[in-house]
């Protein structure tokens, strides 16, 4: 089952970004499109609800190569106990329990799951603690824990205020991450991909005017021939196209 992070990451990013150029973007996304379109045949947990944000947002249209959609799918997909409770992301009426979210197998997953289901599952007295360590981390916690920092708020279940340190400590953090892009490839093997989720968080934390128009020149010239991104500066010589594990 092939899985794309970084492909995916830069393919919401082309657009979200897409003042950043004349038409560099376009051109990006387009090819990302064409690698989904013919290279990928199944749906995966860990992007179908981001397809379906696109398909919703922006109107995307795009078939796999097996002809199937990777948008409003519900059934199938390997790991249903993920898809049960990511399904919130596109539909609100979606519910899970606090015995399925205890027992996700990944703390990174149970961190976000916990933030995406807080309005209706109380969260734990030291939620912002358990945040703020996660974001020391780095790579995917620090990631994560700002994707669920902002579920957090824009469920409600903390207030802007509440908030405001540790949104000002994660924008550094990740500003730090992409400055440090060639100690992160020595660290992680998926760098590439964790280096563009940092970017593509900058804007959806609201703090787009930080991204640096050399970073989103870095991450246009890194993209294959194939429309996809290696997963790192060794699979670029490597000819390994990013395919990389779902967290």
């Amino acid at each position: 089952m092939q899985r794309m992070g970084a492909c995916l990451s830069i393919l919401s990013l082309a657009i979200l970004a897409s003042g950043c150029g004349p038409s560099r973007p376009e051109r990006a996304r387009d090819r990302a499109l064409t690698y989904f379109a013919t290279q990928v045949h199944e749906v995966d947990h860990s992007w179908a609800s981001i397809f379906d944000y696109l398909h919703r947002r922006f109107g995307l249209e795009l078939a796999l190569a097996s002809g199937r959609p990777p948008y409003g799918v519900r059934e199938g997909l390997e790991r249903p106990e993920l898809a049960r409770i990511y399904r919130r992301l596109v539909d609100p009426s979606a519910r899970v329990t606090k015995r399925q979210i205890a027992e996700l197998g990944s703390a990174i997953d149970r961190m976000t799951a916990s933030a995406l289901h807080c309005d209706r599952i109380p969260l734990p007295t030291d939620w912002l603690e358990i945040l703020g360590t996660a974001s020391q981390r780095g790579a995917y916690a620090l990631t994560h824990a700002a994707v669920a920092a902002r579920w957090t708020l824009e469920n409600e279940c903390l207030t802007e205020l509440a908030l405001t340190p540790l949104h000002t400590e994660q924008v550094e953090l990740l500003e730090g991450l992409i400055e440090d892009r060639e100690a992160l490839a020595s660290r992680h093997e998926l760098a590439t991909d964790v280096w563009i989720e940092a970017i593509a968080l900058l804007y959806y934390l609201d703090e787009g005017t930080r991204v640096r128009p050399e970073w989103i020149d870095a991450v246009l010239a890194a993209q294959r021939a194939d429309g996809g991104w290696a997963a790192s500066t060794a699979s670029i010589h490597s000819g390994r196209t990013r395919v990389p594990s779902s967290r």
